[in-house]
């Protein structure tokens, strides 16, 4: 007879000192489960009406590719990294990983800055309507940024092609999830742009912290 045994899976997650270092620096910690952008829309998670992806574009294992399963931290009033728009995909990699040696300098260790994947940008997005808050709205750009703000991500449509997410153009320029006047979230917009040499000012890195390994 054979005996399965089950292992639990442990998953990354920040230790005791930085579970209280980061709420004081303002940052809030949440647990990513490896969801793709179709299970968030088709379980419910994101409510919104509808998402466009570029077909020619956009193949469909970006639309099932899996958060990553880690506690991750951010702080809601600095969602962003300062000044990465108009900033090359190079030197916002450079940015992400001064963050981290700041961070660290402020006496947080054992973190790291990462560049979101496409799926745990919406993930965190999903966590956040759950908590009847919305991120990246307009709120959270100042006025140097373009009316429709794009996060950039890790998630490549080849090794010279990025994807990005961002709002889609409708009534409201509220962000990325946009609420139409009766409540509902209406849209997502799903776009590729170029890794190397190209800049826009509208195109932003989120500031994300995980443990590090």
């Amino acid at each position: 007879m054979t005996v399965e045994i089950e292992t639990a899976v442990k998953i990354p997650s920040f230790n005791q000192e930085n579970r209280r270092l980061l709420p004081e620096n303002g940052f809030v910690i949440v647990e990513l489960t490896g969801k793709s952008l179709r299970e968030l829309i088709e379980n419910g998670d994101l409510p919104i009406s509808e998402y466009k992806v570029n077909p020619d574009l956009i193949p469909d294992y970006v639309l099932d590719e899996r958060s990553r399963v880690s506690e991750v931290a951010y702080d809601l009033k600095n969602l962003f990294i300062l000044h990465s728009n108009k900033t090359s995909y190079e030197d916002q990699r450079r940015m992400i990983d001064e963050e981290t040696k700041t961070i660290r300098e402020s006496g947080v260790k054992n973190i790291e800055a990462y560049m979101v994947s496409f799926s745990d940008a919406a993930e965190i997005a999903a966590i956040e309507l759950d908590r009847k808050r919305r991120i990246f709205g307009r709120k959270f750009v100042s006025d140097e940024f373009t009316r429709y703000p794009w996060i950039r991500t890790s998630t490549e449509i080849d090794s010279s092609t990025s994807v990005i997410i961002g709002c889609d153009d409708l009534d409201i320029p509220e962000g990325i999830f946009n609420r139409a006047p009766e409540g509902e979230f209406r849209g997502i917009h799903v776009q590729t742009f170029p890794k190397v040499n190209e800049k826009h000012a509208g195109l932003l890195v989120m500031r994300v912290f995980v443990p590090a390994l």
